[in-house]
């Protein structure tokens, strides 16, 4: 239930990508991926 938050979540910092590209915001968004990879990884254990 948490997933759709998460996508909702990535796709308004996709949207500001292009107007703060720094390298913060680079890594952030990519820890923001990683974590959507894990919640992924755990729900496919839980089922």
């Amino acid at each position: 239930m948490g997933a759709p938050a998460m996508q909702i979540s990535k796709r308004a910092t996709s949207s500001s990508r292009d107007r703060n590209s720094s390298d913060a915001t680079r890594a952030r968004m990519h820890m923001e991926d990683l974590i959507v990879l894990i919640e992924a990884c755990q729900v496919r254990v839980d089922v």
